[in-house]
């Protein structure tokens, strides 16, 4: 990926429902882009970026070991099934396991149920289900 794949980027996240600025994203793949901890691929087509995928070392903790987490994986919706989603998450498992990790984990929204399918295909297992909650912390 390249900060000039970000216009793609956001309006791929947007398939997603993310709601993402230019300016943001740039922003923070600008301050992660380099960092050892970070990866991101993009899967491109007669020039245009169709896919994309950042997978990150997950912080290592008492309870669970280090790992990596794929923390988003976006597909053109009009490429869907085409193995793009395939290709881009081998790339990020071959990232991985250069990382010296060999457990990955992503998380995906109870609605997106093409893409259970998809990580079960794909030799994932479904470890558990959940809650999320989130506070935002004034300044």
């Amino acid at each position: 990926m390249m900060e000039s794949d970000m216009v793609r980027v956001v309006v791929l996240a947007g398939e997603l429902g993310y709601e993402l600025s230019l300016e943001d994203a740039a922003n923070r793949f600008g301050r992660l882009r380099g960092h050892r901890d970070y990866a991101f691929f993009v899967a491109i087509i007669n020039e245009e970026v169709v896919g994309w995928i950042q997978v990150n070392r997950d912080t290592e903790a008492l309870l669970l070991g280090p790992r990596a987490d794929i923390a988003a994986l976006v597909v053109d919706q009009r490429m869907r099934s085409s193995g793009i989603g395939k290709l881009l998450l081998k790339e990020a498992e071959a990232w991985a396991r250069d990382q010296g990790l060999y457990e990955i984990r992503v998380r995906s929204s109870i609605r997106r149920e093409g893409a259970h399918r998809f990580y079960l295909r794909e030799g994932y297992c479904l470890l558990k289900t959940g809650h999320t909650f989130q506070k935002t912390l004034l300044p």
